[in-house]
């Protein structure tokens, strides 16, 4: 095969979901290469499908080759930002961030600084690199805006809790890849699935999940996705073997770590719930969220409070403790006409959340967590 060909299995391996092949295939093309700029180009393809494979140690090294050998690209500075920002190397990926908007200023490159200054805890500046993302293309005419302009503003209003112009212009990426980048295009769907489970609309949510895992399945976000979905639904045992498969899909130490320790905690494991956090902040120190969640859970062990909390009836908090609900174990005994007649909660949909969480408490102690 000659190199036109190569490109075009590599291409057909990477739109596939077939990472492992396109990186066999890469490697062909770059020993073949005699061309810095067109070497170049497969070393950052390569290190993307590295990436996808959960190898990001491997993707590293790679961007850094990139850069070595090109000082001046944009793309590879900032690609190596987004796997040191996996990675928890996060001080490292803004620098990198920094450089590429220096080089080159895309919109991409200012919404994922925004999401590393959000994780270490600096919202102002976090948020102004939301509002730049979406500055740099508000003079752009929409009909000549393609599928990964649409994508950038539906993650920047994400960030800035616009949901509903987040979901248009993530539909429009849709629209715009459907016939073309089907890897771009079930990227998209599981970020609709994201948004929609943010509306709290789960049946749209899980239709759409499906619908990607149709184009790719072999994606790290099908597993990730559906832990979001069911931790969402108050479903934990359902959650934690997602996020069990989302751990076991890759070589490094991923947020969903904090997703399990919720779950474990909504189901009373509260230790289990400390192991998790503690591994994630052990390759990821400086995560705010995850510190802040193990001062709690530590601070406040198998309390009523952090369970009604992690369920989203905090507002409930008295009913529990004035009628002598004050110990997880005592709430495991609660029956349904209970949760009516002796904690005088009245409204049906949050009668069934606290049927269903207290079902989850007493499942966990008949089966266990599966871990």
């Amino acid at each position: 095969m000659d190199i036109f060909e190569l490109e075009d299995a590599a291409d057909i391996a990477f739109e596939s979901g077939e990472y492992e092949e396109c990186c066999v295939i890469l490697k062909k093309l770059i020993e073949l290469s005699d061309n810095i700029e067109m070497k170049g180009r497969y070393l950052r393809w390569y290190a993307s499908s590295c990436a996808r494979l959960g190898k990001m140690e491997e993707a590293l090294e790679v961007y850094t080759e990139c850069i070595e050998n090109q000082p001046n690209s944009g793309t590879s500075y900032g690609f190596r930002a987004y796997v040191h920002n996996t990675l928890g190397n996060f001080n490292e990926s803004i620098k990198d961030y920094d450089k590429a908007i220096e080089i080159k200023p895309i919109s991409y490159f200012y919404t994922w600084r925004g999401q590393v200054k959000k994780k270490i805890g600096k919202l102002e500046e976090a948020n102004n690199d939301f509002n730049l993302a979406i500055q740099h293309l508000s003079n752009v005419n929409e009909l000549d805006m393609d599928c990964y302009d649409f994508d950038d503003l539906s993650k920047a209003y994400f960030e800035l809790k616009n949901y509903d112009r987040s979901l248009e212009c993530c539909s429009r990426a849709i629209e715009l890849s459907e016939n073309s980048h089907k890897t771009s295009l079930s990227d998209y769907k599981y970020q609709k699935a994201r948004i929609l489970i943010k509306l709290g609309k789960y049946d749209l949510a899980d239709e759409c999940i499906k619908s990607a895992a149709k184009i790719n399945s072999s994606s790290y976000y099908y597993p990730f996705m559906y832990s979001l979905l069911y931790y969402k639904k108050n479903e934990y045992l359902k959650a934690i073997k997602f996020c069990d498969k989302c751990i076991e899909h890759t070589d490094h130490k991923k947020k969903v770590y904090i997703r399990r320790a919720k779950c474990h905690y909504a189901l009373g494991n509260i230790d289990q719930a400390l192991i998790d956090l503690n591994t994630y902040l052990d390759h990821n120190p400086l995560y705010n969220k995850a510190k802040e969640l193990s001062k709690i859970y530590q601070g406040q062990s198998g309390s009523v409070y952090c369970w009604l909390s992690e369920i989203n009836m905090i507002k409930y908090y008295d009913n529990f403790i004035s009628e002598g609900f004050d110990e997880i174990d005592i709430c495991k005994e609660l029956t349904d006409d209970d949760i009516q007649n002796e904690l005088n909660i009245d409204n049906e949909e949050d009668q069934q959340i606290l049927i269903n969480a207290i079902k989850s408490l007493n499942i966990n102690d008949n089966d266990g967590p599966s871990n």
